[in-house]
């Protein structure tokens, strides 16, 4: 039963650096429609002239924080309870 409900987090586990690799090296390769963007005046906030680097920046910013929020915590909670079972 326990190696039936963590097979899947292991899995994920294993593949999580090669989906942060991908999505940083496909990231990096959109390159906005020159005459879209032209026809939006070369506003870097419209969603037609956003280039590669901003989605990367955006993703690893986005990455950094959710690894902040979700594994800060449980990290300290498996440091707990390592200290309060012995």
């Amino acid at each position: 039963m326990i190696l039936a409900k963590s097979i899947f987090p292991i899995i994920g586990t294993l593949f999580h650096p090669t989906y942060m690799m991908a999505n940083a090296v496909y990231s990096d390769m959109i390159m906005p429609d020159p005459l879209k963007c032209a026809a939006h005046n070369y506003d870097t906030t419209d969603p037609n002239c956003i280039t590669g680097a901003s989605y990367q920046a955006a993703f690893g910013l986005g990455s950094a924080t959710m690894g902040i929020i979700m594994q800060a915590p449980v990290l300290c909670f498996n440091l707990g309870l390592a200290n309060i079972i012995p």
